[in-house]
Order: C-alpha cells, then sequence, then structure tokens
C-alpha cells in the first residue's frame, strides 16, 4: 500500500456503492495507479499545398488509460476467493462509468469517471497462498480530473442588465463545460461569457414565467431543453449564436491569463422579468492530473 500517496482511494461503482480501495482489505488494497498524471496530448496540424512543415491548430487530450494495481492478503484462500468475487463483480462490465474518488495528501479530492477496458484477470502464477497481485485497467473518455463538489451559483434576473459573480479560475489546470437553468420569465436573453465574448442568444423569445429551460453545454449534449419534460428548446436559439455552443466554456487558469483576468463571468441582458426570473451555472473544477 502507498501510504505517502494518497490519503484515500474509493470507488463508487455502478451500483451506487462505495468500496475502499486503500485499507481493509475489502474488496483489496491499493498498490499503485498509474496513468493518473496528464494525459497524451495530441497535437492538430494542417497543411496546404506547397507547405514546408505544418501550422499547429492547437491540442487535443486523448482518453486517459490507468492500471490500477490492488493487492489481496486474506487469511486463508476461501476468503481470498471472496475478494475475487467481489472485485470481479465491482469491476464486470458496465453501462454506467465507475467513479475512482481520490484523496490527495492535502485533503482535497479529485474524482474521475472512467470503465474497465481490457482483461481483468486473477492469474494462478500471481498468487501466493492466499495472496495476489491484481491488475485492473481502466479507460477514461473524459482524460481530467474533477473536484466532485459541483459548483453551482445562482443570480437574480429581476433588475436586467445583470453580472454574475466572477468564478475564480485559481489552481484550475483544464476546462469544463457548464449547465446553464434560465428561470422565467425573461424575454431576448443573451448570455455573454465576459472574458471571451461568446454569446448563446435567445432574442425574439419568451421563456415563460414558471418555466426552467437548460442550456446543456457538455460534449455529447450540446442542447437546450425545458426542465419539466425535456422538451427541446434549442429552436429558440438565434442561428448566428449556435456556434458558440462548441467553444463557451469555463476557462482554466493559464487560458483565462491569456485574456488578462482570473475569473469567469457572465454577462445577462433582456427584458420582462421578475423577482422569480433567475440564472443558475453549473460546473465542476477540473484538474489536468491527480
Amino acid at each position: 500500500m502507498l501510504a505517502k500517496q494518497l490519503k484515500a482511494l474509493n470507488l463508487i461503482a455502478e451500483d451506487g456503492n462505495t468500496y475502499a480501495l486503500y485499507s481493509g482489505q475489502n474488496p483489496a488494497d491499493l498498490l499503485a495507479l498509474d496513468g493518473a498524471g496528464v494525459a497524451t496530448v495530441r497535437r492538430v496540424t494542417q497543411r496546404t499545398p506547397l507547405q514546408n512543415g505544418v501550422t499547429d491548430r492547437g491540442f487535443r487530450l486523448e482518453p486517459r488509460k490507468m492500471t490500477l494495481a490492488l493487492y489481496i492478503n486474506q487469511p486463508d484462500e476461501l476468503s481470498a476467493d471472496l475478494m475475487r468475487d467481489k472485485l470481479a463483480y465491482i469491476f464486470g462490465p458496465t453501462i454506467s462509468p465507475l467513479k475512482l474518488l481520490a484523496t490527495r495528501l492535502d485533503n482535497t479530492q479529485r474524482q474521475i469517471d472512467c470503465y474497465v477496458d481490457g482483461t481483468l484477470d486473477f492469474p494462478q502464477s500471481e498468487r501466493l497462498g492466499a495472496s495476489q497481485k491484481i491488475i485492473v485497467p481502466l479507460y477514461a473518455p473524459d482524460p481530467t480530473w474533477y473536484d466532485p463538489t459541483r459548483v453551482s451559483s445562482t443570480t437574480s434576473l429581476s433588475s436586467m442588465p445583470v453580472t454574475t459573480a466572477n468564478y475564480s479560475t485559481t489552481g484550475l489546470t483544464a476546462d469544463d463545460w457548464p449547465v446553464f437553468y434560465i428561470t422565467g420569465p425573461v424575454t431576448n436573453l443573451v448570455i455573454t461569457h465576459a472574458p471571451v465574448g461568446d454569446a448563446i442568444d435567445f432574442t425574439g423569445v419568451t421563456i415563460p414565467n414558471g418555466e426552467t429551460w437548460v442550456v446543456d453545454l457538455r460534449p455529447g449534449y450540446k442542447t437546450v431543453y425545458r426542465n419539466s419534460d425535456n422538451a427541446s428548446r434549442l429552436y429558440a436559439v438565434t442561428t448566428s449564436s449556435v456556434r458558440y455552443f462548441g467553444t463557451l466554456r469555463m476557462l482554466n487558469q493559464k487560458l483565462a491569463a491569456s485574456y488578462s483576468v482570473a475569473y469567469n463571468r457572465f454577462a445577462l441582458t433582456g427584458s420582462g422579468t421578475s423577482g422569480a426570473s433567475s440564472f443558475v451555472v453549473k460546473y465542476y473544477k477540473r484538474y489536468l492530473s491527480l
């Protein structure tokens, strides 16, 4: 067990139960977690006819591959078999991701969503009595770690225009894609990411009193819907602002600094609001590595 590496490592399984993988041998103890640093960086390049070399267009992070080394050390072989059965249950094929939750030495927590991708074997050649080392191959489609406590901030729209609080970027090394919850009434709403200028525009549309519309900017979603029944409201976004669904995000510290700020903030304009009108932004603080 690497007692000086982490304070704790837990796994929130598909069944909703949390299993300690650090100490206690139920089902196993942590030996090592490899692949938890910065994920593979791939440069995006472009080449034109007759061009020497390439033009660099930025980067993308590849999905993360990790190996989780665990150790079974039970008082007898029968108990070891029970632990192997438990590990097979926990790390068997899943539809929903496993949530690997690490508590660092400074007591901060970082989590990553992952799946088993490969062979989880219990090789007899690695067994010594009731002891055995086991390697769990893990794959994280989103390679970034995040603070599991989601940031949620509400801004009243009773008086327009209005600007939200500053959401600090200090210490954040990766971007996140926010989700907005807009409660009406409000007409001609425009949400502008103040540091960059990206905007989601509902000009010409009224969000009725008592309705909440959700703007979900996460990859794989990129949509607008009515919260009460999931009815699509994507049609309400102006054509010229749809493109910002692919760029509007919570900037990390380094990227925010390139705009000479240390925060994310949203400016909102509109009309026809009341005391019931509000704007909620939810996002995770994200990190490149554990």
